[in-house]
């Protein structure tokens, strides 16, 4: 496990305070034909179904990375696991990590726990999922090898993997 992720999270006390704008990107329904789209977890298959939703933009990113593994790597195709997630649902993923941090953490000061559980999940104010603006998601091979990814940053199609979780061929 690549453990220098740590060092390229921004931590929360720096982007609780950038100021949040809509770059008016309508949110739009991801392509199955284009991606493989799975739900890891089920909570927001309860609103759409297997329907996922991101902004417009993202899709537009995820489409081009899609392009670009496939160009160098023919039998890999990325897996979108998690898109949208409504805001009730990011509090309690937040929540839920951060009870699990105050249970291991008690000496903790309230501040430093609540960092901690960012870390593992985006605090509410500042998460991209319930823009519409985050994916999770992994790239897989159709010859059975997997590269797990918790967190890409997707720009101009080009698929910068923060933090890697595991590799198998």
């Amino acid at each position: 496990m690549n453990t220098d992720f740590k060092k390229d999270i921004v931590q929360l006390k720096d982007t609780i305070l950038v100021p949040v704008s809509d770059d008016d990107s309508p949110m739009v329904a991801l392509d199955p034909a284009r991606l493989r789209l799975h739900y890891l977890k089920g909570d927001m298959q309860l609103f759409f179904g297997d329907v996922m939703y991101v902004r417009a933009l993202v899709a537009e990113r995820l489409y081009a990375a899609q392009e670009e593994l496939v160009s160098t790597h023919p039998s890999w195709q990325l897996w979108i696991a998690y898109a949208y997630r409504a805001p009730s649902i990011q509090e309690k993923y937040f929540a839920d990590r951060l009870a699990q941090v105050k249970r291991e953490n008690p000496i903790e000061n309230e501040e430093r726990q609540i960092e901690l559980a960012h870390r593992m999940s985006a605090h509410p104010e500042v998460a991209g999922h319930p823009t519409g603006g985050a994916v999770d998601g992994t790239a897989s091979s159709t010859a059975g090898g997997t590269y797990n990814v918790h967190v890409m940053q997707i720009s101009t199609g080009t698929i910068n993997v923060i933090w890697e979780h595991s590799a198998t061929a």
